[in-house]
């Protein structure tokens, strides 16, 4: 009986094994890169990298386009293109894994351009999500039509670009509930708070980091990159978030902002 359970343990264990090793689908395209994705930005996520070479590029593990974003809350949605050959007109859509499936179902298409053509405008509304913190895949695709826009995630395209991102969905609530918790770096020193201009970070012991400024809303105000003096002098007076991510932790702090 103990073998038997011993087995059943280990065939349990190597089915969760198999399921945790699943990918998104790898998205294709066909020719060259008309239409190739110029700019995208989500909010405060924006990306100018405009090369389209390989067609498909992963930016989900990239921490500085790693953005949150306020559920059930509008974002400006900006998307661009720019074709090697003049009168080349594209669609666009976009996808958003919402429940962590590594599939993007049809329901999971949150945008879509009403037209083909160069550039779009837009906003999307983020979803309301009950797991607060949560990270998602978002897929964007461009192809190469004057008539008809990316219906697939994953099915091949003549011309375009593909390009994933990783957004994180949280509550304005969730996140004042967790200011002043500096987890996983309990000698990290932020000062003066108040302040009337500078805050200054000491023993933030990581080569790479990133701090954004949030209104008490969530809007996103300032973000800086490897800086451990952070200027807040041009802010009105008011209380303010700090969110410092280094290492892919997350440390918030409440911020008072005095004239």
């Amino acid at each position: 009986m103990k073998n038997l359970i011993g087995l059943g343990l280990i065939m349990v264990l190597s089915c969760h094994a198999l399921k945790a090793q699943k990918n998104y689908c790898l998205p294709a395209h066909t020719g060259t890169c008309h239409v190739k994705i110029y700019s995208f930005s989500l909010g405060p996520l924006i990306n100018n990298n405009n090369g389209c070479i390989p067609n498909y590029t992963d930016y989900s593990n990239t921490t500085n386009l790693n953005v949150v974003l306020i559920e059930k809350k509008k974002y400006p949605l900006s998307i661009s293109s720019t074709s090697f050959t003049a009168g080349n007109y594209g669609g666009f859509s976009i996808w958003m894994d919402s429940n962590n499936d590594t599939t993007f179902s049809q329901s999971e298409l949150i945008w879509i351009s009403d037209s083909c053509g160069y550039a779009f405008t837009d906003s999307i509304l983020i979803p309301y999500d009950n797991a607060f913190y949560k990270k998602k895949r978002l897929r964007v695709r461009s192809n190469w039509s004057s008539t008809t826009q990316p219906q697939d995630p994953c099915a091949t395209l003549r011309g375009g670009e593909t390009e994933d991102y990783t957004i994180i969905i949280d509550s304005i609530q969730h996140i004042i509930a967790s200011v002043d918790k500096i987890s996983e770096e309990p000698i990290l020193t932020i000062y003066p708070n108040p302040t009337s201009g500078n805050i200054y970070l000491e023993n933030l012991n990581k080569q790479h980091f990133y701090c954004k400024v949030f209104s008490i809303t969530g809007e996103l105000i300032l973000t800086f990159e490897n800086e451990k003096v952070i200027n807040l002098e041009r802010l009105r007076q008011g209380i303010y978030i700090l969110e410092i991510i280094a290492n892919e932790k997350r440390h918030i702090k409440k911020i008072v902002k005095q004239e």
